[in-house]
């Protein structure tokens, strides 16, 4: 019989970890050993948490559903070792950049919109700046281009960046030619007062939600905004 010590050591660190802390019941493979020796959840825990938590808010959710089982899969895979992947940088972002492009181009493609896959068009390039944090662009005849980045979590950090970037650019562009936007899965409530010391760089709310205020919904209501009530 274990002793309460023994117990102890077994505690589980993630809900999902089921069978001795070894066995993932979402994704029904054997979590890693590195994950558990330092008892910590995989990033896949709270990814899972966020696109499984469903806000009534048609455009968030149907990106969250039209993802869930690739992401699941991705993830399987990973854990398993059979994506030959060091990284799982693209397991959860490559599937969400997808489907929040497609998401925006079913929604206002129909305005003549384009919804552009990359980061930054030619005529919008920046000396020294060779990367840019923006997943895609949308552009309409002379009405201001708009640039979205996406994050599976927004931090400080990926802040900075998309902040760093977007103000280079209007600096060598103006204000008027464009538009910053970031849409994350996670929530971003807590980090309300850093958003706002990032305008102007970033425009309107400056950064979205698929799982809280302000939701990307929102995002989509304002880009209907900026490309339905300008002049080709």
């Amino acid at each position: 019989m274990e002793n309460d010590r023994e117990k102890q050591n077994k505690k589980v660190f993630c809900s999902y970890l089921k069978k001795d802390n070894d066995w993932c019941e979402i994704l029904e493979t054997k979590c890693l050993p590195f994950i558990r020796k330092k008892k910590q959840k995989c990033a896949f825990a709270d990814h899972y948490e966020w696109l499984t938590k469903l806000s009534e808010q048609s455009a968030s959710d149907s990106v969250k559903k039209s993802i869930i089982d690739g992401v699941k899969a991705n993830w399987k895979n990973h854990l398993a070792g059979l994506d030959n992947n060091t990284g799982n940088k693209g397991l959860t972002a490559g599937p969400l950049e997808r489907a929040i492009r497609e998401e925006m181009s079913a929604q206002i493609g129909r305005m003549g919109v384009e919804v552009k896959h990359g980061r930054l068009p030619q005529d919008f390039q920046v000396p020294g700046l060779e990367k840019s944090p923006f997943d895609c662009y949308l552009r309409k005849g002379s009405c201001p281009t708009s640039f979205i980045s996406v994050k599976t979590w927004f931090t400080p950090e990926a802040a900075r960046e998309t902040f760093a970037s977007a103000y280079l650019i209007k600096y060598w562009q103006g204000q008027v030619a464009c538009r910053f936007f970031m849409v994350a899965l996670n929530p971003v409530d807590q980090w309300n007062e850093l958003i706002k010391s990032l305008k102007p760089s970033l425009d309107l709310e400056g950064v979205y939600s698929l799982s809280g205020e302000p939701y990307f919904d929102k995002l989509i209501e304002e880009l209907e905004d900026i490309y339905g009530h300008q002049p080709l």
